[in-house]
């Protein structure tokens, strides 16, 4: 909790004098920490694009240093810091507005399980946790002051789902008070992470940027497209979306908690944005005098998401998550900036996370728990657990049902019943269980796709990750296409009626696995549900079958969310394998779950 200040009239002399002073103070361009700008105001506009109708917000704070302007100044990535004036050991903090969109709120330090932001609560909800109401207030310490525009809704349309309908975010905006003036007046200095109460300032000299390969099919961006890029990863954060320790997400996927204005309140959108904005800090002819603000944004954006999952903050751990296409982006961002860093321990955390990621109760790292090794390799599939009979009844009961297996008797569904996310539980086949690579599959096959590129490409990427399997699966889906031959699994019996037969509650099944009436000639084997009853001959025809969907074998994948630089040139960088070693996949298994904490 901030240290308030006394709101007398002496701090309200100050406050109408400090109204008056410039805003483009803060702005003075000073990478001299000796003489750095001073100010009492810091004005932000934040444009949202084409898409959101080329409309703005705006965020204005206003402070004061013991009635005298602070020292102030930008970041790497253009983010604001305020300290102290001379002589002085305080910032006190008068007013944060905002303009253009819904209510503003802030919260210091703000964590997903309870802040201060939206007039909607999704559980966490914490109004004590608004630090506007109590300004003005008086700080002395190193700290982040994460400010969030709500949406008006009225104004500019719902975010992308009825979930979340009256309450979700805009843009955020942070500026860091510190007790004194950073390095060089910010300017080469990272903006520190927004959650832990420890802030570490890293500079461009903590990283090895001549990691960064350069590509010569990547065009260069053009100065309009480089802000974009810092807008985007400046004013969005994606650590209040993302799940706590028990897996619970505070709305639908966290969707309200993602700027809508600057990036999408769907996961899929942001992880595809992320990595197309990549490929453009890699372009060959891009020098970094040009990327070096868009870079700084990108690596403090995946720093931030490195923080919320890897310290511990108030005894809270929390996870990258996985579940259809809402955790997708996360992990490939805090891999990009471990892998960029000199400080081996950032690599060292996230690889334990790879490690530890199969089978956490759907908690794990979203790009890696899709590629599931089998005995024909990496086949998709979303992570569920599988542990009893009705785990896989569902399963089964949802192929049945839907009459698309090889050799149904009945009519397609119109519309596909059941989890559009289920792997299949055997390994052998892509997901999802009713119909293999659509849906979730599709959804979520550009951006790891995209990942897939950025580990070949980058060979710190690939070694931090330490989970080829993704990168097979991904070339996978060019050379192959969906994969749902060599399946010894026996399909649904044709025979069976998908009226009555109920897989999950075992009642009215003739001919399904573990049943009590009649021969069992498809689904679980009866004397071990964890195995499939094998191919045997089709009960009509009398013909050897082949498998739940083998004619499928080797159809086009239909790849969603597109990387468009990626795959306008992924021949090129499938055939690339520099970056990402060529040995057998093997999906690292360790007992528990490994807690790694890195403190600054």
């Amino acid at each position: 909790m901030l240290r308030i200040l006394a709101f007398n009239l002496q701090s309200l002399v100050c406050i109408l004098f400090i109204n008056n002073f410039s805003y483009a103070a803060c702005d003075c361009g000073s990478e001299s920490a000796s003489s750095p700008c001073t100010g009492s105001s810091i004005s932000v506009d934040i444009n949202g694009g084409s898409d959101e109708g080329n409309r703005s917000v705006n965020f204005t704070w206003q402070f004061h240093s013991g009635g005298n302007e602070a020292r102030c100044g930008q970041f790497a990535n253009g983010d604001y810091w305020v300290a102290p004036a001379d002589g002085q050991s305080n910032v006190t903090v008068t007013a944060i507005l905002g303009f253009g969109g819904g209510p503003i709120f802030a919260d210091e330090n703000p964590v997903p399980e309870a802040m201060g932001f939206l007039s909607r609560d999704y559980g966490n909800l914490t109004p004590a946790e608004n630090i506007i109401p109590q300004l003005p207030q008086n700080i002395d310490y190193a700290t982040s002051l994460v400010a969030a525009i709500q949406r008006d809704e009225v104004q500019h349309g719902n975010c992308g789902t009825d979930g979340i309908v009256g309450g979700c975010v805009d843009a955020y905006n942070v500026v860091t008070i510190l007790p004194s003036v950073p390095e060089n007046a910010g300017s080469t200095v990272l903006r520190p992470n927004i959650l832990d109460p420890a802030k570490e300032l890293l500079t461009w000299d903590d990283f090895d940027l001549s990691r960064l390969p350069s590509i010569s099919y990547f065009s260069k961006a053009d100065a309009s497209q480089l802000e974009n890029i810092r807008k985007t990863w400046s004013y969005h954060t994606e650590i209040l979306s993302m799940r706590d320790m028990a897996g619970k997400s505070y709305s639908e996927g966290g969707r309200a908690f993602r700027a809508d204005l600057v990036t999408d309140d769907y996961a899929a959108t942001v992880a595809r944005d992320w990595h197309n904005h990549l490929t453009y800090m890699v372009a060959q002819d891009s020098s970094f005098n040009e990327i070096k603000t868009a870079l700084a944004a990108m690596l403090t954006y995946g720093k931030d998401i490195f923080y919320h999952t890897h310290t511990q903050a108030g005894d809270r751990r929390r996870w990258f998550g996985v579940g259809a296409g809402q955790s997708m982006g996360r992990y490939p961002a805090a891999v990009f900036f471990a892998a960029l860093s000199n400080n081996s321990l950032y690599a060292t955390a996230l690889t334990a996370a790879s490690a530890n990621q199969v089978d956490i109760g759907g908690n794990s790292i979203h790009e890696l728990d899709q590629a599931n090794i089998g005995p024909n390799g990496p086949v998709w599939g979303d992570h569920d657990t599988f542990d009893n009979q009705y785990d896989v009844g569902r399963y089964w009961g949802e192929m049945l049902r839907n009459q698309k297996f090889d050799g149904a008797s009945g009519n397609f569904a119109s519309i596909i019943n059941g989890k559009k996310t289920f792997r299949d539980p055997y390994k052998f086949i892509d997901g999802p269980g009713a119909y293999p690579g659509s849906l979730y599959g599709s959804t979520s096959a550009g951006p790891i796709r995209g990942f897939a590129a950025m580990m070949l490409l980058i060979p710190e990427m690939c070694d931090i990750v330490n989970y080829d399997a993704v990168v097979e699966y991904a070339i996978r889906l060019t050379e192959v296409g969906i994969q749902t031959a060599n399946d010894p699994c026996a399909p649904p019996d044709p025979r069976e009626n998908p009226d009555e037969c109920n897989t999950y509650h075992l009642t009215n099944c003739k001919y399904y696995g573990r049943n009590n009436i009649g021969v069992a000639t498809w689904g679980p084997d009866p004397a071990d549900w964890s195995k499939c009853i094998t191919n045997g001959t089709d009960p009509i025809t009398g013909q050897k079958q082949y498998g739940r969907f083998s004619s499928r074998h080797g159809e086009s994948f239909n790849v969603g969310y597109k990387v468009t630089r990626i795959e306008e040139n992924w021949e090129a960088i499938r055939n690339n394998r520099n970056g990402c070693r060529n040995i057998a996949s093997t999906k690292p298994q360790h007992p528990g779950n490994l807690e790694v904490s890195i403190q600054p």
